[in-house]
């Protein structure tokens, strides 16, 4: 399995328990998993990120959307399925079944970790900048509701989000829109954020429809 990791992954590790515990989940053994991978990896991205937005002239406030924008669950969980790499994960036989966004977006970030562990800065940032997708940009639907219903002097908008399932590691959210307290939409997903998004997106859909 190794093998047909690093080949997808374009990387050969020098220290294979390095890509083993980069692909070792928490649901899936009491013992090292790849969390710390994870934490570090998150750094080392950001890193890699913003040495890469600094040569392009942008301003602080710029630049900080700009790196959002790149390291959000969305993008590296895309860059994960990309990849190929999901049913390599070793992971609890409930996790595996319905494996989240958020487990994707940091199984990125333990494989950049072991990356940069193993072949130190250069070989991490040959990685973030080959198969993370640089020029994402996030559609904020919160926004664009705002100022959608902003134009008929409306401004009471709120969201109401509860948890509905899932783990304490993999938690599955529930997020209903309300305008001027009537429930309008209700969106789903595995954070908070992404719930409401959604629900704000499914509101804008009806919204502009009924317009139209």
């Amino acid at each position: 399995m190794l093998n047909t990791i690093e080949k997808k992954l374009h990387y050969t590790f020098n220290n294979k328990d390095l890509l083993k515990l980069a692909f070792t989940h928490s649901s899936y053994t009491d013992g090292p998993n790849n969390e710390k991978l994870e934490f570090l990896g998150d750094s080392v991205l950001g890193l890699i990120i913003a040495e890469y937005l600094y040569d392009f002239g942008q301003d602080e406030g710029q630049m900080t959307k700009r790196k959002a924008d790149i390291v959000c669950e969305t993008n590296l969980a895309q860059a994960v399925d990309g990849l190929g790499v999901v049913d390599c994960l070793l992971a609890g036989a409930h996790l595996k079944a319905n494996i989240s966004s958020a487990i994707k977006c940091d199984l990125c970030e333990a494989i950049i970790g072991a990356i940069y562990l193993d072949g130190h800065y250069e070989s991490a940032k040959e990685f973030v900048l080959k198969h993370i997708n640089l020029d994402n940009k996030i559609v904020d639907y919160k926004s664009q509701i705002q100022e959608f219903i902003q134009k008929d002097g409306v401004n009471y908008i709120h969201y109401e989000t509860t948890q509905i399932g899932g783990e304490s590691h993999n938690p599955i959210f529930e997020s209903h829109l309300y305008l001027k307290n009537e429930r309008v939409s209700v969106g789903v997903g595995t954070s908070k954020r992404e719930s409401e998004q959604k629900a704000a997106k499914e509101a804008l859909r009806l919204l502009k429809g009924d317009e139209s």
